[in-house]
């Protein structure tokens, strides 16, 4: 199927490559279908990730892996939610957060506080509020990118 992306313009998606989100996006949750795109073509480097609508082409939320800039990242996530995506097993789980960056680069953050999950097995997801301290809504990711980076 064709779908008209923020990020790349008009793509070709293949129908087994779209993720059911159950519940949708906090403050987008009349829209259920996404595509993962990824930024780089490097499939090994991680980097951002484009959650782009499949329904609405101008809504696309830049996402990453956790675990990039905090390697100790384990939200505790309810059995009962992950169960609407699947048999449990976390093998078969991307857990993403949402990136925000603003005009100041430096102020950039993601929401540790909210995931995504993603079934990879059976293309379902959701996101998720989790009750972690240690996870903020705004938990600032521009020194750690950059000491990465110089490394």
């Amino acid at each position: 199927m064709k779908v008209k992306t923020r990020i790349c313009g008009e793509i070709e998606v293949k129908d087994d490559k779209v993720v059911e989100m159950i519940g949708g996006l906090i403050g987008f949750e009349a829209l259920k279908k996404f595509v993962l795109i990824n930024e780089d073509d490097d499939k090994d480097k991680k980097g951002v990730m484009w959650l782009q609508s499949v329904e609405e082409g101008s809504i696309a939320l830049p996402t990453m892996d956790p675990t990039i800039v905090q390697s100790s990242y384990a939200p505790s996530i309810p059995e009962e939610i992950l169960a609407g995506l699947g048999d449990f097993d976390k093998d078969e789980y991307l857990i993403l957060v949402a990136l925000t960056v603003p005009r100041k680069i430096e102020d950039m953050t993601v929401n540790l506080k909210a995931p995504i999950i993603l079934d990879v097995d059976t293309m379902k997801g959701c996101q998720v509020i989790v009750d972690n301290e240690d996870c903020p809504v705004k938990f600032p990711i521009y020194n750690i990118l950059k000491k990465k980076e110089s490394e």
